[in-house]
């Protein structure tokens, strides 16, 4: 995966170097803010997803990045997804079926990274751009799991990839909205666990790693300048 990024880095650099520059001003920076939909696709050790019930949630995303010309910027991209957000209750507990049991659950991935940003306008007027981003960076997770009112806390901290492509249409010299798609990829292999005031660090087996992968699709509002 690493030998990936990099031909793709190096691939995206030669390309700067070959590519004109246009003529008309170029517009160095982009604040841009996303909202919409966060799925996870990747295998979650519960035993109580065998429904996928804590797949989705709401995605945040807010970025800045810096274009050296048209095509080719660098950037810092920050994202939060709020996954489960969900409480039910059921009579046939997959570990006990005499029991009935409440569960709620809560979790959030947090995503900060560096990225390398390109963007294509469509036209000579630069009324509208296709975009795509690559990154490397941190992810912190956390997962807040209450059983019958009994809570437990686990986190942890690792390295994603993230991938993401859109289109903005622009509706004034500054100002753009668009969609855009984008992918998380990441494995948790080692988490802390908070339970009855007792606090263990949670080594994961090769295989069972805990997967943070994501799917995300977002509205994007753009400020750019």
């Amino acid at each position: 995966m690493k030998k990936v990024f990099i031909i793709i880095i190096s691939i995206l650099l030669c390309f700067n170097n070959l590519k004109a520059q246009e003529e008309k001003e170029v517009q160095h920076h982009r604040i841009s803010f996303n909202i919409g939909w966060a799925y996870r696709f990747g295998k979650i050790q519960n035993p109580y997803d065998s429904q996928g019930k804590y797949r989705n949630g709401l995605n945040l995303n807010l970025s800045y990045s810096y274009f050296f010309n048209d095509f080719l910027g660098v950037g810092l991209n920050g994202n939060l997804s709020t996954l489960y957000n969900y409480k039910y209750t059921e009579k046939n507990d997959p570990l006990d079926p005499n029991t009935e049991w409440t569960l709620e659950k809560n979790a959030q991935i947090y995503y900060v990274a560096p990225m390398f940003a390109t963007r294509f306008f469509y036209n000579k007027k630069k009324n509208s751009c296709f975009n795509a981003n690559i990154g490397l960076g941190w992810i912190y997770y956390i997962n807040v799991t209450r059983l019958n009112g009994s809570p437990s806390y686990a986190n942890g901290n690792t390295l994603g990839y993230n991938a993401s492509v859109g289109t903005d249409f622009y509706i004034s010299k500054n100002i753009s909205f668009g969609l855009n798609v984008s992918v998380i990829l990441a494995n948790l292999k080692k988490y802390k666990l908070k339970s009855d005031e007792k606090v263990s660090i949670i080594n994961l087996p090769k295989g069972e790693y805990e997967n943070l992968s994501q799917l995300l699709v977002t509205f994007v509002l753009s400020y750019n300048k």
